[in-house]
């Protein structure tokens, strides 16, 4: 796949990929790693966030992952290092019952 294609679909940059986009998608795997693995192990995980000074770090809203049924507490947080927040999330399963009906 070409790195870089104008509006008309032909190539700007020849080169194929991108070493930062490479490094971007083993990060975002290793997070998806981490956080799947600490919801199968039922262990807290410890996510940290770099956000905008500007906004309150504590409006930010996030869950560590998607799942039918997966359900995201939090358990503490904490400002860390000038504009980090870090977040501790506790996986928990929502019972079969309560899930509705998917369709």
């Amino acid at each position: 796949m070409l790195d870089t294609v104008s509006a008309d679909g032909f190539p700007v940059n020849g080169q194929k990929g991108h070493w930062l986009k490479g490094a971007y998608h083993e990060t975002e795997l290793a997070r998806f790693c981490h956080v799947y693995l600490s919801v199968l192990e039922e262990r807290p995980v410890m996510l940290y966030y770099r956000y905008d000074g500007r906004v309150d770090p504590y409006e930010y809203h996030s869950v560590p992952a998607r799942a039918p049924g997966l359900q995201w507490d939090v358990v503490d947080s904490s400002i860390i290092i000038g504009s980090t927040l870090a977040v501790r999330y506790q996986p928990r399963w929502e019972p079969l019952a309560n899930r509705g009906d998917p369709r």
